[in-house]
């Protein structure tokens, strides 16, 4: 195995017979040679899942539809209106044209494509239905000699998040389970007052009221939102997009704010109780990912907490604003670190866990701080900041059997009530099993 570059943000990459290796990403598409070295912008915006044509120049990508676009250039053309990670077939089974595979409502569609013209020749057809899906990408495969291997699913769910295979879970500190309820994305932000809950579903941001069950749509389609935390004062949820960081009304009310603008992938982590700060990350390409703050206020001009060629992420306000934990992967392990808000001159840093820990959470009390060490087991330290900070031993509470959501590197996937006694865990609903459907002889029925 050889490392080829860093890749920060991306989303899907293919690699063409020349040796380019073309990379999709929220915020650009980049390209970098097989052998290494510089990582380049490609021209034109962002875009997702990119894959090559045959001709190693030119690859399709989705963005708010399959679009057609050149490593030469920034123009770019519409070949569908789905959003959908699309593949290349260089021989479509009884045509003498190729074809570009999607999906459209679950269902896997071929549209016969001129490879060589750059243009379709017909409509699409149907290949098969009930494709299933995983973080948004169809599952399914074929061969260039038309062999289709696929996983089934209900109306081409989602496997973890629309199939309805995570829930949110209620744990005391004992562990014991006090109740489910719900189809979980890969978020979880109570609010405040304890009475909301903030997550991200699909790629868009939602409020939901647990007393009536009832979701209020903060962003809607095409917007791409994610990671949402609360305002200190239960008001305001902020967000970020492929545009930067925004904020709302909790409400619904109103228009977003942009708060944060940046071409690279900026995520908020956590708002400080005055009301005054925003703790959020931000991808650099020589420094990884980097912990910032933001004055909401006056000029708005951002600082950094914590920076190093490795990753910081997860940063938490303490309960009193005058604390940061945070989780840096310095030391080649993912461990939880502490320092002062604001920076201090004088400097210091404690590290709170021990053997590896993520996704810091302060008690309301300030005195209490709680993680999620590598084997998914929920932690808890005592704190005391007078009259300097100091970090008791980590001892564990219970399992969490939490969904991995990407823990290690960002989504806050479990969160603490404000009575500090109860856990808001995103949790398997049960063991996930499943079948693989291979099709030897698929083609338009035109030509049967």
């Amino acid at each position: 195995m050889e490392t080829v570059c860093d890749a920060h943000a991306v989303a899907g990459g293919t690699w063409n017979r020349k040796g380019d290796i073309v990379l999709g990403g929220l915020f650009r598409v980049q390209r970098v040679a097989d052998t290494g070295g510089a990582v380049t912008d490609l021209p034109g915006p962002q875009a997702l899942w990119p894959v090559f044509l045959p001709d190693g120049e030119h690859y399709l990508a989705t963005r708010d539809a399959v679009w057609l676009r050149s490593m030469k250039g920034p123009e770019a053309r519409r070949i569908l209106l789905d959003v959908s990670n699309a593949e290349v077939m260089e021989h479509l089974p009884g045509r003498n044209v190729g074809a570009v595979l999607f999906t459209r409502a679950g269902t896997l569609m071929a549209l016969p494509f001129d490879l060589k013209r750059l243009e379709p020749v017909s409509d699409a057809f149907t290949v098969a239905r009930g494709i299933a899906a995983t973080n948004s990408r169809w599952l399914a495969s074929i061969s260039s000699q038309g062999v289709l291997a696929y996983v089934p699913g209900q109306a081409g769910a989602d496997l973890m998040r629309h199939s309805g295979q995570w829930h949110y879970v209620w744990r005391d500190r004992k562990g014991a389970y006090l109740g489910a309820f719900g189809e979980a994305g890969g978020v979880a932000m109570i609010s405040p007052n304890g009475r909301q809950l903030a997550q991200d579903w699909n790629s868009e941001i939602s409020v939901l009221d647990f007393a009536s069950g009832v979701a209020t749509q903060l962003t809607f389609p095409p917007s791409w939102a994610q990671n949402p935390i609360w305002s200190s004062d239960g008001q305001y949820v902020a967000y970020n997009t492929s545009r930067g960081i925004f904020e709302r009304r909790a409400s619904g009310g109103g228009a977003d704010e942009l708060l944060v603008k940046s071409d690279t992938l900026a995520v908020p982590k956590s708002w400080s109780p005055d009301g005054r700060f925003m703790l959020y990350v931000q991808v650099n390409a020589a420094t990884g990912t980097d912990l910032l703050a933001i004055p909401l206020q006056g000029d708005r001009k951002p600082f950094v907490l914590a920076q190093t060629r490795t990753t910081e992420d997860q940063g938490q306000f303490s309960p009193d604003g005058h604390w940061v934990a945070y989780t840096s992967n310095e030391s080649g392990l993912s461990e939880i670190y502490v320092i002062p808000f604001p920076p201090s001159s004088s400097g210091g840093k404690w590290l709170v866990s021990r053997g590896g820990g993520v996704q810091a959470r302060w008690a309301r009390n300030g005195r209490e701080l709680f993680y999620i060490a590598p084997d998914n087991t929920m932690m808890e330290v005592d704190i005391n900041t007078r009259p300097t900070f100091q970090a008791g031993t980590p001892r564990p509470l219970f399992q969490t059997e939490m969904v991995d959501t990407g823990i290690r590197s960002g989504p806050n996937s479990w969160d603490l009530a404000p009575d500090g006694k109860r856990f808001l865990i995103i949790s398997p609903k049960s063991q996930y099993t499943a079948s693989i459907t291979l099709v030897l002889n698929w083609r338009n029925e035109e030509q049967r």
